[in-house]
């Protein structure tokens, strides 16, 4: 289950890559909530804020200030989900 949530952001990750207008290439649109990832994995939005609790304490991702999630460790995320 960990491993759809470790996909998804990887795609998210992805995509943002290839558009230029979004200005940090590390950070998911603030409209990417935890319910969003939760609807697309087919996982609980509780089982989501667990698994992204777990990776904010390992240091693989983190919150900015305007509360978007920022990806540290992408390759983390990459070798997790067989990316």
């Amino acid at each position: 289950m960990k491993e759809k949530i470790y996909y998804i952001l990887s795609i998210i990750h992805s995509f943002r890559e290839i558009h230029p207008t979004w200005n940090n290439t590390f950070s998911i649109p603030k409209y990417i909530t935890h319910e969003i990832l939760a609807n697309v994995a087919n996982v609980s939005r509780t089982r989501v804020s667990y698994v992204m609790s777990e990776l904010q304490k390992e240091n693989i991702i983190t919150y900015s200030k305007e509360g978007k999630i920022v990806i540290l460790d992408i390759d983390f995320l990459h070798d997790s989900c067989g990316y």
